[in-house]
Formats: C-alpha cells, sequence, structure tokens
C-alpha cells in the first residue's frame, strides 16, 4: 500500500477516486442477507411491490457511508462537454458555452461509487486485502488528518447514485487513481 502522503491529494474538481460520504443501496433477496462487510451499510430495507401484479416484490438495502467514485473522469463530464459543442456549434462563444452547460443542474447527474469497508470483515486476511493482493478491492491508507480510517474499497459493490447527493471527503493522487483503474481491470477481466 502506498504512504497516506502519496496516496490523498486534494482536488476541487470531480475526478475517479475521489472519496464521499452518500448514500449506497442494492437489490437484496427475500432473507435480507447481508454480507459481514455490508452489515453497517445495510441500515434501511425497503420493499417495493410489483406493478406488474405478479405477486413478486423486490427487496432494496441501503445506508449511508464513505464510497470512492469508480467512473472514470470521461463519464463524469460528457454530457457537459457534449452540451457545449452544441452550443459552441449554434454560434455561442465557448465561454458562454461552458457557463450555459455548468449552469444546467441535469448534466453529468450520475456517478458510480463503491463503498469503503473495514478489511477484518473480509475473509482473505487483512494482509493480503492492505497489500492489494485481493482481487476486487482496492486498499486505502488512513487519511493524514483522520477523515478516513485505514480500510479496502469494495469494487464487488457497485451503485449509481446523484452527484447531487454526495458530500467529498478526500481526493486521491493520480498514482492512487491508476492503482484504482488497475484494480477495476484485474477485477473486470
Amino acid at each position: 500500500m502506498i504512504s497516506p502522503d502519496d496516496f490523498y491529494e486534494w482536488h476541487d474538481e470531480p475526478r475517479q477516486g475521489d472519496i464521499v460520504l452518500c448514500g449506497v443501496s442494492r437489490i437484496i433477496a427475500d432473507d435480507r442477507y447481508s454480507p459481514l462487510q455490508w452489515e453497517s451499510l445495510d441500515a434501511h430495507f425497503l420493499e417495493i411491490t410489483d406493478g406488474w401484479n405478479t405477486g413478486r416484490s423486490l427487496g432494496v438495502a441501503a445506508g449511508i457511508g464513505l464510497a470512492m467514485v469508480i467512473s472514470h473522469d470521461c463519464q463524469l463530464d460528457k454530457e457537459w462537454n457534449r452540451r457545449v459543442r452544441e452550443l459552441e456549434r449554434s454560434g455561442m462563444p465557448r465561454e458562454l458555452a461552458e457557463q450555459e452547460a455548468t449552469s444546467d443542474a441535469s448534466l453529468d447527474r450520475t456517478l458510480v461509487v463503491s463503498p469503503l469497508v473495514d478489511p477484518r470483515d473480509l475473509a482473505g486476511g487483512k494482509g493480503n486485502l492492505l497489500a492489494g493482493k485481493v482481487i476486487g478491492y482496492l486498499p486505502v491508507p488512513a487519511h493524514p488528518e483522520d477523515l478516513v480510517t485505514e480500510c479496502v474499497v469494495d469494487l464487488t459493490y457497485r451503485c449509481t447514485i446523484d452527484r447531487f447527493g454526495v458530500e467529498k471527503i478526500a481526493s486521491i493522487s493520480e498514482t492512487a487513481r491508476k492503482q484504482l483503474r488497475y484494480a477495476l481491470i484485474q477485477l473486470d477481466a
């Protein structure tokens, strides 16, 4: 695991790897099973009845916790870039096009995040998890200002959230973002 000083680096603009406080949720079975590492996230359970009258329902577990943005930077401003190009093609100067696109709260609303979990709650050994040797997990060192405790990002749990429903806690360095991308590639391959 890289040192906290090399892992964390503040950025004002949204980026892949940002650590945010947000709601997370997942679809669950009728027995409401929660793996140990997700129990603290599964604070609320909701049953949604079927509108098609099949007699089935949908279970949702939800909670609030720290998560890492795993959406690639290209996704974070894709709609914004498209809107700027449209406005420029219509004859608007770039600066005004960027201002108008920035003021449009409907653009690029969604982020994909994965929660930060305590490695002691996972099988596979805390040492291996924090060394980055377990596929599906990214080690995260404790933040120098105690904003984040030593943990891992559980890349096997992904959820889509609204960017207006998050509070940014920390940012990570380019070196750490490369580790995140590699961990995502390993898991998805």
